[in-house]
């Protein structure tokens, strides 16, 4: 396989996931060729990226992230196996786990991952406002003392693909593919802010 420098910028799908230490994939793969410590532009906490070829035209992006000591595989096209084979994983000492492809759009790798702020009001059943940031939501919300709930949503990356990435079971973190749950699903790991009359509750 053939490495590639970034920035790269190709149709990003989330295919598989793998354990493994910052180590072992610097011995197999080499240096990173990226490292992003900016929370803003990763899943959370520092990551390390590999991008690579094969000989087949598939290319792929290794995304170890150092908080959960899991790598991600982005492929386009949005085969894992090929890549799995190349690599050389194993099935158990890697704890591979291979899924249906998430897109995450168009996605250029070093680019940052922008959010909005969505208010919900208490009782409401559409959002009242988005905001470009929580200081002026909350600005907003005690200008008027307004109850309910104010959450961070990720551009372009649905809440499911945090949660597959971040490795919680099926069972546990209630991942699917149904309609009815993606369009009501909401992940705990995003950030969330209730207010009563303006005032933050927790």
């Amino acid at each position: 396989m053939k490495r590639i420098e970034f920035p790269i910028v190709i149709q990003a799908n989330i295919v598989g996931t793998f354990t493994a230490t910052l180590e072992e994939l610097v011995r197999k793969l080499g240096q990173p060729g990226l490292e992003e410590a900016d929370g803003l532009r990763t899943f959370g906490g520092t990551e390390y990226c590999w991008a690579f070829e094969l000989p087949n035209g598939q290319k792929f992006i290794i995304v170890f992230n150092l908080n959960a000591n899991k790598a991600m595989i982005i492929a386009d096209p949005p085969d894992p196996q090929p890549i799995v084979n190349a690599l050389g994983l194993s099935a158990t000492e890697n704890e591979i786990q291979m899924f249906e492809p998430v897109s995450l759009l168009r996605c250029e790798t070093n680019a940052a991952r922008s959010s909005v702020w969505v208010f919900c009001s208490e009782g409401g059943y559409y959002p009242s406002a988005v905001f470009s940031t929580r200081h002026l939501a909350e600005v907003w919300i005690q200008q008027h003392k307004l109850s309910g709930l104010l959450i961070e949503y990720d551009l372009d990356i649905p809440p499911q693909v945090r949660v597959r990435w971040l490795e919680y079971k099926a069972q546990e973190a209630g991942v699917n593919t149904e309609p009815e749950f993606n369009q009501r699903y909401c992940s705990v790991e995003q950030e969330k802010h209730y207010y009563r009359e303006g005032e933050e509750t927790g």
